[in-house]
């Protein structure tokens, strides 16, 4: 969910539509991609189930889960998508759900009718604060763990 300049933008993630409602409540747009979903494999529910295992091993004082985590259930695949921002200009920016291993991560702009514009592939450790018309902020994390906000550039062409 996603409020921005007068819309309410919604989404579930189960699939790739974004739905984008007007003051008054009325349907404005629709954005979709048909694109399938990633499975979800075994291989993504062993990493889950070893990543919980280590956190435990490593922090004794933490709870214990109520679950077993090889019990958990988990889906057929992953979500559609993972955030929904809006730029200065009214573009929409969906990032795809990217897993925790990926590097980078993609980004589909559409434009404020709602008609996909380009895919944009950016670094997943990137918290965007802010995108303008020519110009990315991001928060990076350098190798000692120090938070900086830098500038990037955007290059746009109409």
């Amino acid at each position: 969910m996603w409020v921005h300049d007068g819309s309410f933008i919604y989404g579930s993630a189960d699939r790739y539509e974004i739905l984008v409602y007007g003051l008054r409540g009325n349907l404005a747009s629709i954005l979709r991609k048909t694109i399938p979903n990633r499975p979800f494999t075994s291989a993504m529910r062993e990493a889950y189930v070893a990543r919980i295992d280590s956190t435990m091993q490593s922090n004794p004082q933490m709870a214990r889960p109520r679950t077993d985590p090889e019990d958990l259930p988990f889906p057929d695949s992953l979500p559609a998508y993972r955030r929904v921002r809006t730029d200065r200009d009214g573009f929409l920016w969906i990032q795809d759900y990217a897993l925790p291993s990926d590097s980078a991560v993609t980004w589909s702009v559409f434009d404020a009718g709602g008609r996909w514009v380009t895919d944009v592939a950016l670094p997943q450790a990137w918290q965007i604060e802010d995108i303008g018309r020519e110009y990315i902020l991001a928060v990076v994390t350098d190798e000692l763990d120090v938070e900086r906000v830098v500038r990037y550039r955007l290059s746009r062409t109409k």
